[in-house]
């Protein structure tokens, strides 16, 4: 696969070359003037890696994630007028079904956060999180926080003087947020009680104090000190 452009500099296609048949595949959207191969990985489940690019406009502004589909030569368009910019945080299991999630943070003019957003190539979906909250997102993370198939979103913000932590459960399309008065910094992400799923252990400096978040009973309790995880969760 290559990514080519003219003498000009302008795009001319997103290109797959079949060697076992020695042909070459083109694509490319009326409104692309540039793609960036953001990964290839398996999105549907049914074997073969699909591209997921990243396509801007001659503005230079977005214009939609793109998966194209070589097996069947076929090309998915996401996008919204109110993303100006997309970060992929990683494309993984959340859902627990075949083919992986691609995972993404859009933002506005201003920098604020509109979704954590997740494509289901799938089913051809894609599912917005979002809350009022959320007035300042920090950087996200990946865990398993209730011991079923698919990762958990972990999204930690900032809400004035004070703070929080959304868990996004994909699987079930639902969410659950956590608040702190003051601000506040994860300690430790693992497996505390040895039952199903992390525990999220976070320090509330200006209380001092040290809280436990049990996802998977939907509860937080203060605890004397984070300890030792088992492990460490994945960072994006």
């Amino acid at each position: 696969m290559t990514v080519a452009h003219t003498r000009e500099g302008q795009l001319a296609c997103v290109c797959i070359i079949h060697d076992k048949t020695k042909s070459i595949e083109f694509y490319r959207g009326q409104r692309w003037s540039s793609a960036k191969v953001e990964a290839l990985e398996d999105t549907d489940g049914i074997g073969g890696a699909e591209v997921l690019l990243q396509v801007r406009g001659d503005d230079g502004n977005f214009q939609c994630l793109c998966l194209i589909r070589d097996r069947d030569r076929t090309v998915r368009e996401y996008s919204d007028v109110a993303w100006t910019t997309v970060q992929i945080k990683a494309v993984t299991d959340t859902d627990g079904a075949p083919g992986k999630e691609v995972l993404f943070e859009s933002r506005n003019p201003d920098n604020e956060v509109l979704c954590v957003c997740v494509i289901r190539d799938r089913g051809d979906e894609l599912a917005i999180y979002t809350d009022s909250l959320w007035q300042a997102v920090e950087d996200s993370l990946l865990t398993n926080t209730d011991g079923q198939s698919g990762l958990e979103i972990i999204v930690p913000f900032a809400r004035g003087s004070d703070s929080g932590i959304t868990i996004i459960h994909d699987v079930s399309r639902t969410s659950k947020t956590y608040l702190f008065s003051g601000r506040h910094t994860i300690q430790h992400v693992g497996n505390y009680d040895r039952s199903q799923g992390d525990e999220i252990c976070v320090l509330l400096p200006a209380l001092e104090k040290f809280v436990l978040i049990t996802d998977r009973l939907q509860e937080q309790e203060d605890v004397e000190s984070c300890g030792e995880p088992m492990r460490s969760p994945v960072r994006m």
